[in-house]
C-alpha cells in the first residue's frame, strides 16, 4: 500500500524543532501530519503550520477522540518533555482507566 493511501499520521509534539522536521519529512513522503501539541512544551510556530490540536499531559481520551476524527491510524511522539509538576497534569477519565492498578481501584470502589 502506498504511503499516501495509509492516511494521516498523528504526531504528539513535545518541545524543540524535531516535531517540525518530522512533519516536513512526512509531507515529503506524501502523507499528511496531524500535530498534537502538548500545552506548555510544543512550539506554536511549529505546530500551527500544519493541521493541529492542542492537548494537555494526561488527556489520552481527548487525543484518541481527535486522532480518530482526523482518521489517523499511526502515531509518533517526538520532542523534549520534562516531567511536569503534578498540579499541571490534567487526567481525563480515559487516562485514569489506563493507569496501572486502575482495575483494582475500580473493583474496590464497586465493593464499597
Amino acid at each position: 500500500m502506498a504511503d499516501a493511501e495509509r492516511g494521516p499520521i498523528a504526531i504528539i509534539c513535545g518541545g524543540g524543532s524535531f516535531p517540525g522536521a518530522v512533519a516536513e519529512a512526512i509531507l515529503r513522503s506524501g502523507r499528511q501530519p496531524v500535530m498534537f501539541g502538548l500545552k506548555g512544551w510544543a512550539d506554536p510556530k511549529i505546530i500551527e503550520r500544519h493541521t493541529h490540536h492542542w492537548i494537555a499531559i494526561g488527556q489520552a481520551g481527548r487525543f484518541f477522540r481527535l486522532a480518530r476524527e482526523e482518521h489517523c491510524t499511526e502515531v509518533l511522539f517526538i520532542g523534549s518533555l520534562l516531567r511536569p509538576p503534578l498540579r499541571q497534569v490534567r487526567l481525563d477519565w480515559h487516562t485514569i482507566r489506563l493507569l496501572p492498578g486502575s482495575r483494582a481501584w475500580r473493583r474496590r470502589a464497586a465493593c464499597a
